[in-house]
């Protein structure tokens, strides 16, 4: 006969995981009936540290709960069966005082911006030969703070990353756009060749922001305040405006086999 007050099974049941509560109801009827309880599971999913769904909602049944509540403890065994460690860890020592905006491109060269002047290079491989600070690019009066960096798959042991920014024009009253590109050794992280590309008026005059996207591919999309936008090439450095892109849909006046009009769509 159990003696202990069902206060005091609530509170051992609150404490404990949650298919020792289901192991519970084998005990006694009357554990059975207190490990049934709505309130006990409700508050149980409320207070559990195990990750799990948002809840529990009104909807939710006692039933509901229980079995996601085991489910979350049983993947949190089995998630892992070591604690976790660092897997590596890379220390880059920053020379200026204020924070430096940076950009981790390809998953190994952080390129940052000193001073708004400045652009640096770490490569942050944990197997490269050293990951100290390299200095890409600089100029002799502050920038503005708006710009991107990619890079694209490296070709013959070599990367190569991509530095759009915005230059003040001190003649022209109007900010200018600058394309620069580095090449680097994939093996020992050195600089092998820079070459600073103008864009033509055409393409930065009609630009929105500093920002681009590339994959794989040797192209790279530059958005503009028209949905056009410009694709650089990086085999031949050229821009090319994107042609406007238009879809009509037009009736086909003749009729198939089931006396039903056909819709073609052309684009172009």
């Amino acid at each position: 006969m159990c003696i202990l007050p069902a206060e005091l099974v609530f509170k051992i049941l609150y404490n404990s995981d949650p298919r020792d509560v289901v192991r519970w109801r084998t005990v006694s009827h009357r554990f059975h009936s207190i490990a049934c309880n709505d309130t006990l599971w409700k508050d149980l999913y409320t207070n559990s540290t195990l990750p799990r769904p948002p809840g529990p909602s009104p909807s939710q049944s006692r039933v509901s709960l229980e079995r996601m509540l085991v489910k979350s403890a049983q993947l949190a065994q089995s998630w892992t069966t070591r604690p976790m460690r660092e897997v590596s860890s890379v220390n880059i020592k920053l020379r200026q005082s204020q924070p430096t905006p940076t950009k981790l491109v390809s998953s190994r060269w952080l390129v940052g911006c000193e001073e708004a002047r400045r652009f640096v290079l770490h490569d942050v491989d944990p197997r490269a030969k050293t990951h100290a600070r390299k200095v890409l690019w600089e100029y002799e009066n502050p920038i503005a703070s708006a710009w991107d960096a990619h890079s694209m798959s490296p070709v013959a042991g070599q990367s190569v990353v991509y530095v759009l920014l915005m230059l003040p024009d001190i003649e022209q009253g109007s900010p200018k756009w600058t394309l620069l590109e580095f090449q680097l050794n994939d093996e020992s992280g050195e600089i092998c060749g820079s070459v600073t590309i103008d864009p033509p008026a055409w393409a930065w005059s009609s630009l929105s922001r500093v920002e681009f996207d590339g994959g794989t591919s040797r192209f790279l999309f530059i958005p503009t305040e028209d949905p056009k936008g410009v694709v650089f090439d990086t085999r031949t450095r050229a821009f090319y405006a994107i042609p406007p892109f238009r879809v009509a849909l037009v009736r086909d006046c003749l009729q198939d086999t089931s006396n039903a009009p056909k819709m073609t769509l052309f684009a172009g």
